[in-house]
């Protein structure tokens, strides 16, 4: 912006006074964000909840280990701000967070810092120690953000870059009377202080319980809603949500279903609720660029008496949901919750059982994760060059001497693709020559 020539202090105090009066109106942060990349792999995450940084040193390796294991690449896990600042305002321990954050970059994963629950002091005095709990929201939303911001500041140049403000801040269990106005205040408030502190911050909106509206309980697009009618647009990188289905099918088409809520991608056209979903509140906002992240995703085996799935199913519900994730453009990474059963409410949730052996639901989400993708279009007939993406090799299938003989297509790897029938394509590269894939490494997604 030019200004007209006027010297002296009289041209300061009026320059000053501009710039002032164009901060207020702009936002609070308006440089490029980075996006995370969340293809083929990358897509993909397990949730660990608040236990793995209180975890001995060689637990916390071998729960790392395991989630190398299954191939995917995020994991999930609270840095508490009721820990961190737990003795008073200008405390601050970050023991719990340090070694850990190294272990997790060891084991080649990246990590999704979910940063919870308010200390006692921040909170109206509520904590486990006089009785209660630390799932209260702040008295004054500037304190968590002051606590955001020293997060960032602390682990932005250890290679953390992602934070999800609050877990189900929408849901009574995880904040008390949970109140979007507030909620918004310290979203906006968090999300200046994270970029900056760390210019390559990625900031998501606390991951939303499939709750109804009701006492106690926001549903997500209601509580997405509030958010937009709050003045929170522009101060989030993506939307979180828990698409918890369980134990039906994510295919299930109806209303209560909250994978479908984020987009009503099962529901035939005529008979689509008349209830928006969450695509469509951020598209009406104008946040068609921004994905939905799913923070938190599973499906129990034991303790939810009447919707509890069987172990064999758990794997199956597991891999349909991951293939359909990988078809969505809107998508960024999908969580599995969790990695382990955990001793209580929770308990069946897990790919890997309390003794850590591992149920059906660990190989299952393997296969997906490892099987590397192929980057076509979302037309189903689509013929044309397609990009090999993913953390392993697609398995292909050539015929040579008769019969069929394995082979691998690499990943960044260009291959020529079009359809055969049912469940394969064919395809070309100048390296293998004709090879049959199956169509559940075709990744549908824009070109």
């Amino acid at each position: 912006m030019l200004f007209p020539p006027i010297s002296g202090l009289r041209a300061l105090l009026l320059q000053c006074a501009l710039w002032c009066t164009l901060l207020a109106v702009c936002p609070a942060w308006s440089a490029a964000v980075t996006v995370p990349d969340t293809s083929g792999s990358s897509g993909f995450g397990s949730s660990t909840g608040w236990r793995l940084p209180y975890m001995s040193a060689a637990d916390q390796d071998h729960t790392l280990s395991e989630i190398e294991a299954t191939g995917v690449t995020w994991v999930r896990f609270d840095i508490s701000w009721s820990t961190v600042q737990s003795a008073g305002r200008d405390s601050w321990n970050w023991a719990p967070y340090d070694a850990l954050i190294s272990r997790v970059h060891a084991h080649n994963l990246r990590v999704l810092a979910t940063l919870t629950y308010s200390p006692a002091w921040a909170n109206g005095g509520h904590s486990y120690a006089n009785g209660g709990d630390d799932h209260w929201g702040p008295v004054n939303p500037a304190d968590y953000a002051r606590f955001a911001g020293a997060a960032a500041q602390r682990y932005g140049s250890r290679g953390v870059h992602v934070y999800e403000i609050w877990n189900e801040p929408n849901h009574g269990p995880f904040w008390h009377a949970p109140n979007v106005a507030t909620y918004t205040s310290m979203l906006k408030q968090s999300y200046t202080a994270i970029h900056q502190a760390d210019p390559d911050a990625f900031v998501i909106t606390g991951g939303t319980s499939p709750a109804p509206d009701g006492v106690q309980e926001i549903a997500p697009v209601t509580f997405l809603k509030g958010i937009y009618a709050n003045g929170g647009k522009g101060s989030f990188d993506a939307v979180g949500h828990h698409p918890y289905s369980y134990p039906y099918g994510i295919s299930t088409a109806a209303v209560w279903n909250a994978w479908q809520q984020m987009a009503w991608s099962d529901f035939p056209s005529a008979m689509r609720p008349a209830q928006s979903s969450l695509r469509e509140v951020m598209v009406a906002n104008g946040d068609d660029g921004k994905r939905i992240w799913a923070t938190e995703w599973g499906f129990p085996t034991a303790t939810h008496p009447g919707k509890d799935v069987t172990e064999a199913a758990q794997g199956d519900l597991l891999a349909q949901g991951m293939r359909a994730w990988q078809r969505y453009p809107w998508a960024g990474a999908l969580i599995v919750y969790s990695i382990q059963d955990n001793g209580g409410s929770d308990d069946g949730f897990g790919l890997l059982r309390a003794d850590w052996s591992r149920r059906p639901a660990f190989a299952a989400v393997k296969s997906v994760a490892t099987n590397g993708t192929v980057y076509a279009t979302s037309r189903p007939s689509y013929t044309g060059w397609a990009k090999v993406d993913g953390a392993a090799q697609v398995t292909a299938w050539s015929w040579s001497a008769g019969e069929w003989n394995s082979s691998s297509l690499t990943n960044g790897e260009w291959v020529y693709v079009w359809p055969y029938g049912g469940e394969w394509r064919w395809g070309w590269t100048q390296r293998t020559g004709w090879v049959a894939v199956r169509a559940v490494s075709v990744r549908i997604a824009p070109w």
